[in-house]
């Protein structure tokens, strides 16, 4: 649905190409207010972390601020220039969850993935989109990621420009 069909997505009554422009800030009610703009409407029971359609290693990202396992932190001052995570569980020892970091920051060291970053409970009890973000190779390590932003609006017609965002 990226491309053309999009048009029909996106406030249909605007014809100004600005109006297919997500800037840092905008808000969101639900998973689907959101995903439905870039053609996701099947979620597999993980509307939190969708693949974009036709992109490979751009992710749609739904996370919790504060989340107990998977953390999200960052500065709420600038809608999370940075994004700090770090997976842990009380179900699992120190030693897992130090083998699951390990080994999540080897995966996405390599993959060079991007990520389309919306956060739920950061301003409200909604979603606010942050940005694209990018791991930061200077500042992540094996026991936590850094995401650092590296786009404060998204072209919804024009993806393919995110592919230089990339390390």
């Amino acid at each position: 649905m990226i491309g053309g069909g999009i048009y029909s997505l996106l406030r249909p009554t605007q014809k100004n190409h600005d109006s297919y422009v997500l800037r840092k800030g905008e808000r969101f009610p639900t998973y689907e207010s959101y995903l439905k703009l870039f053609g996701i409407t099947e979620t597999h029971n993980r509307p939190w972390s969708q693949p974009l359609p036709h992109h490979h290693n751009i992710i749609v990202f739904g996370g919790e601020y504060q989340h107990p396992n998977w953390g999200n932190e960052g500065d709420t001052a600038d809608l999370l220039p940075l994004r700090f995570e770090r997976w842990r569980s009380d179900y699992f020892s120190a030693e897992m969850e130090a083998v699951f970091n390990r080994e999540r920051y080897d995966i996405e060291k390599e993959s060079k993935r991007l990520i389309i970053t919306f956060m739920k409970n950061l301003v409200d009890t909604g979603f606010v989109f942050c940005g694209v973000y990018r791991m930061s190779l200077e500042q992540s390590d094996t026991t936590r990621l850094v995401w650092e932003r590296v786009a404060d609006e998204l072209d919804l017609l024009n993806i393919e420009y995110l592919e230089q965002l990339r390390h």
